[in-house]
């Protein structure tokens, strides 16, 4: 929840510098009209969704050429259930992906686990994981700080 709180305050700020920055720079006679607070709202909805909706291009793009090296990646992971995967960067080489899982806990309450692949061309031209890395899991008790927040 922490990381949420802070990816909004960091929107914010950068909203409100983009804004501010913005109306310093209209001439005078043009900005009678101008509501400085449309102008900070639409910057913040902007920044806000700038990244998932790159992240959602990235993914519709790249995501059926990476989809089974991804799938053979979630067998061999300590967590069994995919619900999604983002594809968050992507060279002609290496492309690097985020993976949200489920998993119940002992106590009976839900987790949504978060690891990131890396993942390597093949010189066949297939896509290989070369490494992962857990991001986020309560129950092995490991909290990263993921950008964009994702659940």
């Amino acid at each position: 929840m922490l990381p949420a709180i802070a990816y909004m305050i960091v929107c914010f700020v950068v909203a409100a510098i983009l804004c501010c920055g913005y109306v310093l720079t209209r001439p005078i006679h043009v900005r009678d009209e101008m509501k400085s607070w449309r102008v900070f709202l639409g910057l913040f909805v902007f920044c806000f969704a700038g990244p998932y909706l790159y992240n959602e291009g990235m993914t519709q793009w790249h995501g059926k050429e990476l989809d089974h090296a991804i799938k053979d990646a979630v067998g061999e992971l300590p967590f069994n259930d995919l619900i999604y995967y983002k594809v968050t960067s992507y060279s002609g080489s290496e492309a690097k992906v985020l993976a949200v899982f489920t998993e119940r806990l002992a106590w009976g309450g839900t987790d949504h686990p978060q690891i990131g692949l890396t993942l390597e061309k093949k010189d066949k031209g297939g896509w290989k994981t070369t490494s992962y890395k857990t991001l986020n899991s309560e129950r092995l008790n490991i909290e990263t700080y993921v950008f964009p927040v994702y659940w």
